[in-house]
């Protein structure tokens, strides 16, 4: 256990249940591990080896094959989604309507009529309904939007955005779930994407249409998604923006594991922002926000912005009654853009945006 204490006078220990044990969940079970506000009752994965690995590095009650072993549980108030994104739907309502608040890895669902189905149940059944955009609690992504909302650059009338990463291998691979057309809904739109097009949409506001091209230019691959699109999204506010992204971008260290780089920019009637941000294996982590006027260029100082940790915010959520900066409406929201850009694939014309 960490030197962390149980500091939020509505909440007693809350008991989790992970569901999903491979690499995305080793964060967040170390995480829960070390919190003294939560107790992780149990991990569940069929995958044997995956399955072991957590149990054994980070010591649950028990550790399952199937969620639904333990799932009706009373020490459980939490279900934790970590699942392939073509089990989020069956997964987080059965958790719902077993009276469990749930925390559910990005994207929220595969379709809008799960992610509406989703969102209904958690409200029928008073629970609530947290997605891990992690990138809205971001250090630079936090700063734009105070930027933007106080109208540091005056009115935005244009912007770009462009998520490059490199994930050749498992896209490549037939037999992993990652940009399986059944298993994971899309390519990398609805995967490494949907940070943007949600991040767009909490900068931009209302988004009312999109024009998209897409598919796959650089892995050939039966059954798999798109490896790269680029979108046209038209806001209510009367901004444009257009978004790349790609999972066969090349940059230092790419052989060796994921990389990513994300870049954006705002055009506004009284000045410019450009933030950029990359990892990789060789260079590491690089991250700068500047503003540009007429007098010159201001760099931002991201060291200045009071860190904000994604479980944290959920768990004072949950304990307070308090609204989270990024709900299960914002994610929906996001996936509508997702839904209408692949529509605009398959009509070649732009279409408009289901919102809620």
């Amino acid at each position: 256990m960490s030197d962390r204490t149980v500091t939020d006078s509505n909440l007693k220990q809350m008991g989790v249940l992970v569901v999903g044990c491979g690499e995305v969940s080793k964060g967040h079970l170390k995480y829960i591990h070390d919190d003294a506000r939560l107790k992780l009752v149990a991990v569940a994965d069929p995958n044997e080896e995956s399955l072991r690995s957590a149990n054994d590095n980070y010591s649950p009650q028990m550790a399952v094959a199937d969620y639904k072993e333990v799932l009706n549980r009373d020490d459980i108030d939490t279900v934790m989604v970590l699942a392939p994104h073509y089990l989020h739907h069956s997964m987080v309502l059965e958790s719902l309507r077993s009276g469990k608040h749930i925390f559910c890895e990005k994207p929220l669902a595969m379709s809008l009529k799960e992610a509406d189905d989703m969102i209904n149940t958690a409200k029928a059944c008073g629970k609530e309904l947290l997605v891990m955009l992690n990138m809205r609690f971001t250090p630079w992504a936090r700063k734009i939007k105070k930027l933007l909302d106080n109208k540091r650059i005056g009115r935005v009338f244009m912007a770009r955005s462009a998520y490059l990463g490199y994930e050749v291998e498992r896209l490549a691979d037939t037999k992993h779930w990652k940009g399986d057309l059944k298993k994971a809904g899309g390519g990398v739109l609805l995967d490494g994407g949907y940070h943007i097009v949600d991040l767009m949409n909490s900068w931009l506001g209302r988004a009312k249409s999109v024009s998209a091209v897409g598919g796959q230019y650089v892995i050939e691959a039966e059954g798999k998604g798109e490896d790269n699109i680029s979108l046209l999204i038209e806001y209510e506010n009367g901004a444009a923006a257009t978004l790349q992204v790609s999972f066969t971008t090349i940059i230092p260290g790419c052989d060796k594991e994921p990389t990513l780089v994300l870049e954006h920019s705002f055009m506004g009637t009284e000045g410019t922002i450009y933030s950029d941000y990359s990892w990789n294996p060789i260079e590491g982590l690089v991250q700068h926000l500047e503003v540009v006027s007429i007098k010159g260029k201001n760099a931002v100082a991201l060291d200045s912005v009071e860190p904000l940790n994604q479980l944290d915010h959920f768990i004072s959520c949950i304990a307070n009654g308090a609204s989270p900066i990024v709900t299960a409406l914002d994610a929906r929201n996001a996936l509508a853009v997702v839904e209408a850009a692949y529509e605009s694939i398959k009509t070649g014309i732009k279409v408009n945006i289901n919102w809620r």
